[in-house]
């Protein structure tokens, strides 16, 4: 089924309403007798009134298949703006560190849900502090422990805003720390939130976190660098392997295999695994967590991958463009109402969204409203009337387009997916095409 599938289901979509110009996100009521006992995302949107239980249950569903957080989900199958994603998200963690109260954050969350207003907008009206931090964010806790440095934390940041996905999430993409430390620097900020330490026994314990564990190599492409950063091998194995092999006229893999280091189900899925990084297909996070799933070549290789949701769900293989584009953020609300406007100011082009439209449906829409409908379903039509009427975007929307067809193919996830087109929007370095993506 494909995503948008769902989206008739949970309720208007996000074009009719915009067509139709109805009112898209309606005021959430306000209930000051709530409990704030569970801060999670999707109890807090049911509890605030922003969404339903069915709409959390099917956007889990999908979550599930997609690795993408359950908040993305609820923005592409319309039963929730990215604005109010953004604000609750926001909100949440404030709640974390209490310093707003539930009822503060459900106010604020209305007001800048009916006005259009960030967050902090809403909370300077309401007379609270909207930029108080405790420090317990995440960049903030790798840039004290000196794990990443301020700039890579600000690039990493600006891709993770551009994709919408969390921070951690992108740090592991793009293969900015192994998977062992980014767990320990996690794990450590929930413990600062719950007051179990203090803000320097965390940086501490971080620092020496990063100590224990080997580095992961900017371009972990070479079987041997894979391996040691699988926690399979160390550097010093590999050098006497690499010694071995180059003296004996042996393949490297084929030694590591005679030692018994490695066993030769794993050598050959490193290897495979090793082809996919090159292609850019999977991060090098990615393919050690396959690596460890493997279980020294009990477990197959499309098993483990699976098991490490790696392998193309039905929500991927059906991903059209509009949802790729409602997921990356480009196609809002206003987005939309612009590329709509512009249509209806040219004749020509709307003559041409009516023809491509009557040939696609066999419906026939005689219409610019049902055409329009009719055209934002077919990807390949979308990109042309996108880049007719967006033109200084035309890159943007060809990568989408590249992005999505590797997603539906398999070549690609979905989250990885979002993660390369936000690099490639906001010029981060090591996204579309370094670091061994």
């Amino acid at each position: 089924m494909k995503i948008s599938d769902h989206a008739t289901q949970v309720g208007q979509s996000l074009l009719g309403a915009l067509i139709l110009d109805l009112e898209l996100f309606k005021p959430a009521p306000t209930d000051r007798s709530e409990s704030m006992q569970d801060l999670r995302l999707g109890r807090l949107l049911i509890t605030m009134h922003l969404i339903k239980e069915e709409h959390l249950e099917k956007a889990l569903s999908i979550s599930e298949q997609t690795r993408l957080p359950m908040g993305k989900i609820l923005v592409m199958t319309e039963a929730l703006s990215d604005e109010t994603l953004k604000s609750v998200v926001e909100a949440q963690w404030m709640l974390r560190d209490k310093i707003l109260t539930f009822d503060e954050a459900k106010e604020a969350i209305s007001i800048a849900k009916r006005n259009g207003w960030t967050l902090a907008d809403a909370m300077i009206v309401m007379g609270c502090q909207a930029y108080q931090t405790k420090g317990t964010r995440l960049g903030e806790l790798l840039i004290a422990s000196e794990v990443l440095s301020a700039d890579d934390i600000t690039a990493t940041l600006n891709a993770a805003s551009a994709s919408g996905l969390p921070l951690g999430r992108v740090l592991f993409l793009l293969d900015r720390l192994p998977e062992e430390v980014l767990g320990s620097a996690l794990k450590l900020q929930h413990d600062l939130r719950l007051g179990k330490m203090e803000g320097g026994e965390a940086v501490q314990e971080l620092r020496r976190a990063k100590v224990r564990v080997p580095s992961l190599l900017p371009c972990a492409a070479r079987l041997g660098e894979l391996l040691v950063s699988a926690g399979l091998l160390k550097e010093a194995e590999v050098d006497v392997a690499v010694g071995m092999s180059q003296a004996n006229s042996k393949m490297f893999g084929e030694l590591l295999s005679e030692f018994g280091w490695v066993s030769p189900d794993v050598v050959e899925a490193a290897v495979e695994l090793q082809k996919l990084i090159r292609l850019h297909r999977i991060s090098v996070n990615d393919a050690c967590s396959v690596i460890k799933t493997l279980d020294d070549g009990k477990v197959p290789l499309q098993t483990a991958m699976n098991k490490c949701g790696l392998m193309p769900s039905t929500v991927e293989k059906n991903l059209s463009l509009y949802e790729l584009l409602r997921l990356n953020g480009y196609m809002n609300g206003a987005k939309l109402q612009s590329v709509i406007k512009r249509i209806l100011a040219d004749q020509a082009l709307s003559s041409q969204v009516i023809s491509k439209a009557q040939k696609l449906s066999a419906k026939k829409p005689q219409d610019l409203k049902d055409a329009i409908k009719v055209v934002v379903d077919d990807s390949i039509v979308l990109a042309e009337v996108l880049k007719d009427t967006d033109k200084e975007n035309m890159k943007l929307i060809d990568m989408a387009r590249t992005l999505q067809e590797q997603v539906r193919s398999g070549d690609l996830k979905l989250d990885y997916a979002l993660v390369r087109l936000a690099c490639f929007q906001t010029g981060t370095a090591n996204g579309a095409e370094g670091n061994g993506k």
